[in-house]
């Protein structure tokens, strides 16, 4: 594909001049939505380096495991854990809406796991995502939200995330968002950065915006900017993928 040709492209090169390429997962969760496009597209993995954003500690065990079951050691130097969400601005300001552990005595193992995984810094947000779930499980919407809480969460601006894990924007090889309807937001505002031009930048669109005419505004400005600054824009699925039409 082309995206595996550009990203490729881009690694072999980031080697050949003596770095790695870096990949950037905002929202990344458990990662298990990612493990075969990972495997096919950044062989090897161990020549590579990760940085993980997310905002759900609920997760981290999770994730480290599933990095460790890509062969890669979730402890070594080049994977980077980091425990924040990305928002406009840095500092403590904003909270995280996820559940409480204990709503495992009220739902069925399958559903609670998926459940935990659910964050959002919109309350509304995460009560939409709970209304794909709470079909499975006799439990109704009221009860769900008794286990909901509010936690403080640190919030990263995206020259600041770079900055604290030692990159500069035009380091990052590899984009990808997760971040329940904050995505063309936070898409944009990396776009926004001097130099910041991935071999690939993708981020989901679909499920989230509501029919909102703003978002969808976003979306569509997002697209735009990126079609102009010569990336090949495709739909997949709940995502919008993005590969530069050259990887200089």
């Amino acid at each position: 594909s082309a995206r595996m040709r550009i990203m490729g492209a881009r690694a072999a090169r980031r080697v050949r001049s003596g770095g790695l390429p870096v990949v950037v997962n905002i929202g990344v969760n458990t990662l298990k939505k990612e493990v075969d496009l990972y495997r096919s597209l950044f062989a090897p993995l161990s020549e590579h380096r990760f940085v993980f954003v997310e905002p759900n500690t609920m997760v981290l065990e999770k994730l480290k495991s599933q990095i460790a079951e890509l062969g890669v050691d979730p402890n070594s130097s080049n994977v980077q854990i980091v425990n924040a969400a990305v928002c406009t601005e840095t500092g403590d300001h904003m909270k995280l809406y996820s559940v409480n552990k204990s709503i495992q005595e009220v739902l069925p193992e399958h559903i609670y796991e998926k459940m935990v995984e659910m964050t959002s810094l919109d309350k509304e947000r995460i009560k939409k995502s709970f209304d794909r779930w709470l079909i499975f499980a006799p439990v109704s919407m009221e009860q769900t939200l008794a286990y909901v809480e509010e936690l403080p969460v640190r919030c990263l601006s995206p020259a600041d995330l770079l900055a604290e894990v030692g990159l500069s924007p035009d380091a990052v090889d590899f984009y990808s968002s997760d971040a329940e309807g904050y995505d063309a937001q936070l898409a944009r505002m990396f776009l926004e950065l001097d130099g910041f031009r991935p071999a690939v930048v993708q981020f989901e669109w679909a499920w989230h915006h509501d029919h909102n005419e703003t978002k969808i505004g976003l979306i569509s400005s997002v697209v735009q900017t990126l079609h102009a600054r010569g990336y090949n824009v495709a739909k997949d699925t709940d995502e919008v993928v993005a590969v530069a039409s050259t990887f200089s």
